[in-house]
């Protein structure tokens, strides 16, 4: 006998890193086009890895779901970037822009990844 997918973890697992990634990818674009300060983004992302954390309620897959949606994000930044020039000229310029989101690319992991910490060790300290 077959051993059958669990679906509804597949999704549950697919939708908070879409979640994520749109998350971050709102973080990055207040950075780089409303000129705000790091730190909203770092807050943004802080957050937002934490409540993920609590919905996944395994830490792996916690840093698992960080890592795909940052770099879900970055793309999905960088193709926002660059989407005037593909528009206006037919040319997709990848690398500035791509050196601008590298740029805060270790703040925005090493905050991810202190919020996926600290969310799913209160989830397994309190057995929520």
């Amino acid at each position: 006998m077959a051993k059958q997918i669990p679906w509804r973890t597949v999704l549950k697992n697919l939708f908070v890193i879409l979640a994520l990634s749109i998350n971050y990818t709102c973080g990055y674009i207040l950075t780089f086009i409303l000129k705000l300060e790091i730190g909203y983004a770092l807050v943004i992302a802080l957050v937002s890895s934490f409540l993920a954390s609590f919905l996944l309620r395994n830490m792996i897959r916690s840093f698992i779901s960080v890592c795909l949606s940052i770099f879900l994000s970055i793309w999905i930044t960088i193709v926002l970037l660059s989407a005037p020039w593909l528009v206006a000229y037919g040319v997709f310029v990848m690398g500035p822009y791509l050196e601008m989101v590298l740029r805060p690319l270790i703040l925005i992991f090493f905050m991810s990844f202190f919020g996926a910490l600290v969310g799913s060790l209160i989830v397994d300290y309190f057995s929520l």
